[in-house]
């Protein structure tokens, strides 16, 4: 796997997703069950020019049909919410019965069971995000988007508190000239999109300044 991964970082380097999902489908051939290979490929797709969803979410099932994997939970309700229109009752089953690592995957399974919630039931999503931050409080998008609930319910108070709990949970901004990472990594995939802990600069920028 040593000699894979470097040629993962040599092509993320040039931003080649063509060969980078040559490379990884032609290693699944001979690993078809390696589930972090379906991971990476599921990572993968979701980069441009490929932005494949459906190929995203089919390479999760794979992970999804040989075990109970909540990191393949929470990435399949990632796709479907932000990419597919939403988190149905399937997605929201498969979010509660995911058996979480630690606790901060336990409070990312908790706000991804927000994500269900939203346009249907604002106090249910209000609660779950609460009780992700409960959870583990070290994460960004959580309390951001709590803090945007308040700020319609006119809770001004409570969501400043929030949005600078969010501010001072980013470890990394980066500029996309100046950033270099594996376009395959869930780690890195989940810490920008899902933790919110690492973030380009332009999405720092919109937390430090919510359009309310």
């Amino acid at each position: 796997m040593t000699d894979l991964i470097k040629d993962i970082l040599d092509l993320s380097k040039t931003n080649d997703v063509e060969k980078l999902e040559i490379l990884i489908e032609s290693r699944l051939e001979h690993e078809p069950y390696n589930c972090d290979l379906w991971l990476r490929l599921a990572v993968l797709e979701l980069a441009p020019p490929i932005s494949d969803y459906y190929k995203s979410v089919d390479s999760i099932k794979k992970v999804l049909s040989n075990k109970n994997n909540a990191t393949a939970a929470l990435l399949l309700a990632y796709v479907n919410y932000y990419c597919l229109g939403g988190v149905d009752d399937e997605l929201l089953n498969n979010i509660k019965i995911a058996v979480p690592d630690n606790v901060e995957f336990r409070s990312m399974l908790k706000y991804a069971e927000s994500w269900f919630y939203d346009g249907k039931d604002s106090k249910m999503q209000e609660a779950c995000l609460r009780e992700s931050i409960e959870i583990y409080n070290g994460h960004v998008w959580n309390n951001y988007y709590l803090a945007k609930l308040y700020f319609v319910d006119g809770k001004e108070v409570e969501g400043k508190v929030l949005i600078n709990k969010a501010l001072e949970n980013v470890v990394t901004v980066y500029s996309d000239e100046s950033y270099e990472y594996d376009i395959t990594s869930v780690d890195e995939f989940i810490n920008e999109h899902i933790k919110g802990i690492c973030l380009t600069q332009e999405n720092y920028e919109s937390i430090k300044n919510p359009n309310l």
